[in-house]
């Protein structure tokens, strides 16, 4: 007799083959992402106070889901993490997402008004996200 087996979940999360992040409803996580940037072909060090900033909407509703603002950038390895613990995971209901990532650095000061002067630099935009139902 034939043994018979129940198969896996996939990986949660994970990037499929049309680069749309997947996770299934309810999971909790850590994504960590590498971003280089260039400005006049050198690499951009980023200062104490300049923010990456990423935006979640629900692609049926245009609504805003869930916007990160990300300042603990890793200078050296270029890496931030985004943490989706239990009650992030729950804003997401099974669905189709899409999310844009902003880059914002504050490095320009006006010596005579004391103003600081943001440069705001899209990164990424339109990018995939689905949640999926475990059952």
């Amino acid at each position: 007799m034939e043994e018979a087996r129940l198969p896996g979940a996939k990986q949660s999360p994970r990037i499929d083959t049309n680069n749309v992040i997947k996770w299934y409803y309810g999971d909790t996580f850590e994504i960590q992402l590498h971003l280089v940037l260039k400005r006049d072909g050198d690499v951009v060090e980023y200062a104490p106070e300049d923010q990456f900033i990423f935006s979640f909407y629900n692609k049926d509703t245009q609504k805003l889901v869930k916007r990160f603002v990300c300042t603990e950038i890793d200078n050296e390895a270029k890496l931030l993490t985004l943490k989706f613990d239990k009650e992030i995971s729950m804003d997401f209901k099974p669905g189709r997402y899409s999310f844009g990532v902003k880059y914002i650095s504050n490095s320009e000061e006006d010596s005579e008004t004391q103003s600081v002067t943001e440069d705001i630099t899209t990164v990424g935009a339109k990018y995939s996200v689905e949640v999926e139902r475990c059952y």
